[in-house]
């Protein structure tokens, strides 16, 4: 059966004739939040009485000019390649992906409705920053984590590209986990000018926001990008050169021409270091990689670090991986559909 695209392009709409999603899922009617490319919906399906939920993150992409599959089919492939390097407990995988063909009233695929399902989640949104900056101990272990996912995703040759607060998230067990992997690489190229619309330029690395779009992600970028974060839960939930009124484009200007950060309202002394640190202009001036930002964080966790450490070529200082992770090769169960299947499971 064919989906017609209605005049305003109701993604919601359109989910609402995909129902039940994997054969058991249904939306409960709440938006959980809008990222840079996908809009997350909240699904639940029946569980041994209970409702269980889960998190739907939706895209459309724009067909092209032609009714050829090979552009989903092709996202896809590089969705489940990242989604299998990063089994990782600080890190959110997804669960499962669907791909149904959006049709205009003479039956041609206009766009394509990218359906990804992953566990639900606690946004750091939902947390108050007073309770981060009150609790430096909290905001150690969150360092810690995300630090965690990011030294294991640099080994391997992932770089996030988009850390920001809205995909950073507090699962059941109190622990972090890092959203989004890789979602900025694949749909970057393929979702045009939407920066334009996000907000997630204010978190971008001087070296990434450039002007003609976004430029190549780096470990270096990924730390600034988390410097960033850290200082917003430490400033009462504001970037350098913001303010409350959430205007946040001139702050934005300041901080990418490389005026000076201030430090942050609240802090020890050696925290609001490290954050400075890991927000030098230059990102010859940052840590070098995660692991060494990592140990400053577990130092400080310890009380160990009085002072933060001035990296040089010869007083440098890694650490090596603090876990072992096997990458899950398993054959995926998932498969794309249409009304249609657009490709055989």
């Amino acid at each position: 059966m064919e989906q017609i695209l209605d005049s305003e392009n109701d993604l919601e709409q359109r989910l609402h004739t995909y129902e039940p999603l994997w054969n058991e899922w249904v939306l409960t009617g709440k938006i959980i939040g809008k990222g840079e490319y996908t809009t997350d919906f909240e699904i639940c399906r029946a569980a041994n009485g209970t409702c269980e939920y889960a998190v739907l993150k939706a895209v459309n992409i724009t067909a092209g000019d032609s009714d050829d599959v090979s552009l989903p089919i092709s996202i896809v492939e590089q969705l489940r390649n990242s989604n299998r390097m990063i089994k990782h407990d600080n890190m959110v995988s997804y669960d499962d992906d669907l791909v149904y063909g959006v049709y205009d009233n003479n039956g041609k695929i206009i766009s394509y409705d990218l359906l990804l399902r992953e566990e639900y989640l606690t946004s750091i949104l939902n947390i108050e920053c007073s309770t981060f900056s009150s609790d430096e101990s909290l905001l150690l272990r969150l360092a810690e984590d995300i630090l965690t996912a990011l030294l294991y995703s640099h080994e391997i040759g992932l770089y996030h590209g988009g850390i920001k607060p809205q995909n950073i998230f507090v699962a059941s067990s109190g622990s972090f986990k890092l959203a989004d992997f890789a979602v900025r690489e694949i749909f970057s190229a393929l979702i045009p000018n939407h920066l334009e619309d996000s907000q997630s330029i204010t978190y971008l690395s001087p070296e990434t926001a450039v002007t003609d779009g976004i430029g190549q992600s780096t470990a270096a970028s990924d730390i600034y990008s988390f410097g960033l974060v850290l200082y917003y839960l430490l400033n009462n939930g504001t970037v350098p050169f913001s303010s409350n009124e959430g205007d946040t484009s001139a702050a934005v200007s300041k901080r990418l021409s490389g005026e000076n950060i201030l430090p942050p309202e609240n802090g020890s002394k050696v925290l609001v270091n490290i954050v400075l640190k890991a927000l030098a202009f230059r990102p010859e001036d940052r840590y070098r990689n995660a692991g060494e930002m990592l140990a400053d964080i577990k130092a400080l966790k310890e009380k160990t670090l009085d002072s933060t450490p001035q990296y040089t070529e010869n007083n440098s200082r890694t650490e090596s991986s603090y876990f072992t992770t096997t990458i899950n090769a398993d054959a995926e169960t998932s498969f794309l559909r249409g009304p249609d299947k657009l490709y055989p499971d």
